[in-house]
């Protein structure tokens, strides 16, 4: 239901599970979770930089998961090319990038890259004030 799959024989039920999206709601639910506990650990730049590290990891698992297992699954039982509610379109073909599923966490990941490397200039300039003590 989230994705809005039909299949292209009139009358037939997909043999989806309700839990099929499970793993990418969990893996989302930690990265929104560990994000949040982040934020309020900027006393402790080590442990931030080690968790911010940990979610670009789950976010890229997210996405390799979507592209290399549910996008696969979902054309396979649907009998097509998956069409999406709101997606962007891949210039003169017929395949959609769902803007949801792939295009929030993508942003998401370079963000935390970013983050990263923001942290990691921070320690080096609390490094380098501590030796000018």
């Amino acid at each position: 239901n989230i994705y809005s799959v039909t299949d292209l024989v009139p009358d037939s039920t997909l043999p989806l599970s309700p839990y099929f999206v499970l793993p990418l709601f969990s893996i989302v639910s930690l990265v929104v979770f560990l994000s949040l506990i982040s934020i309020f650990l900027f006393n402790k730049r080590r442990v931030q930089l080690m968790l911010v590290r940990f979610m670009l990891l789950l976010l890229l698992t997210y996405i390799g998961l979507f592209f290399f297992y549910y996008v696969d699954v979902l054309s396979n039982l649907s009998g097509g090319i998956p069409k999406y509610n709101y997606a962007l379109s891949v210039i003169s073909t017929p395949i959609k990038i769902p803007l949801i599923g792939f295009i929030i966490p993508l942003l998401s990941a370079i963000f935390l890259f970013l983050a990263s490397r923001g942290i990691l200039k921070d320690e080096k300039l609390i490094r380098s004030a501590d030796r000018l003590r």
